[in-house]
């Protein structure tokens, strides 16, 4: 039987979604979003840390604004240029979110609190939901919204998360979605293996904003490794095979996500300058938006959508 444990993370309170055995466990802090802060996982070396988590409360507090590690990226994923853009005949201002740059970056959901509304625990799985009730309150985005998030952790379908979205307001709701997990590895990861098909690379200007242009990327249309490669690109899928091989732990992580109308059409890739993580994000549309329209989803009055993207873990 799958647990949960409910665990103290300082003063917020942090949820661990485990395996029977505990060989496998993940880690989520509702009161930032439902921040997913770890994910550890049994291998022939021992207890491997998936992921470049927040040591400590003080570490979140300081850092979420900065490297955002772990949250969902509602209601958008990556850049809004300036934090201004246009809707429906209406023109909006969004705070600056990112220290040193003029963009707001990432959403707001890792802000705010969420509740829980479920646990389940079955013999092959465990699932935790968390819920948040918008009513507009963030200048710039005053579209309100009920969103549930489920974390399920399942024997062999892997690691998974499901967004529900309901649009509450009485017009439109401009939304986009992702996630933002750094995957870290203590040797750096220059010599893991990263593998994914693009239809290209969007072209950016120094801020990181789309020009409307594409580039042709088939680096790792191979399983290669990471090597010197610096990232920090959004590209067009083609499928939704996305892999990072662990070789010397015998173990590669599976990545899929829905595609097609509506869906996560995207990738984004980053490695940060320590070489120590690559964080591979999932988005429902690219860079800027809200401005662009590229991927931009559109939530009638009283209309809910569900998303789903997930990760399988292989024993090689």
């Amino acid at each position: 039987m799958y647990k949960i444990q409910k665990t103290q993370f300082g003063p917020y309170e942090q949820y661990e979604i485990k395996t029977a055995d505990e060989e496998e466990r993940v880690s989520i802090i509702p009161a930032f979003g439902g921040l997913m802060n770890d994910w550890q996982v049994s291998t022939k070396s021992g207890r491997l840390a998936l992921l470049k988590n927040y040591k400590d409360h003080r570490e979140l507090e300081k850092m979420i604004d900065v490297n955002f590690q772990g949250p969902k990226l509602i209601p958008y994923p990556n850049r809004i240029e300036n934090g201004h853009y246009s809707f429906e005949g209406q023109e909006y201002q969004l705070d600056q979110s990112k220290i040193g740059e003029p963009n707001s970056i990432h959403g707001f959901l890792y802000r705010l609190p969420m509740q829980v509304k479920e646990q389940l625990c079955e013999a092959d799985h465990g699932t935790l939901s968390l819920s948040h009730t918008y009513k507009g309150g963030v200048r710039g985005y005053p579209f309100t919204f009920e969103l549930e998030l489920t974390y399920r952790l399942h024997a062999t379908d892997g690691f998974s998360i499901l967004t529900r979205i309901k649009n509450t307001g009485d017009g439109l709701m401009p939304f986009g979605d992702g996630w933002h997990p750094y995957f870290s590895y203590g040797n750096g990861i220059s010599a893991l293996e990263l593998e994914f098909h693009a239809h290209g690379k969007l072209e950016t200007n120094d801020l990181g904003i789309p020009i409307g242009k594409s580039e042709r990327y088939d680096h790792f249309d191979k399983l290669s490794p990471i090597g010197s490669a610096q990232l920090d690109d959004c590209f067009v899928l083609k499928d939704n095979q996305i892999f990072l091989k662990y070789p010397e732990e015998n173990l590669t992580l599976a990545f899929w996500q829905e595609m097609g109308e509506g869906k996560y059409n995207y990738l984004q890739v980053y490695t940060p300058e320590d070489r120590q993580s690559i964080a591979i994000e999932p988005m429902t549309c690219e860079p800027n938006a809200f401005n662009s329209g590229e991927g931009l989803i559109k939530v009638p009055s009283g209309a809910s959508i569900e998303l789903r993207h997930g990760i399988r873990i292989m024993r090689n």
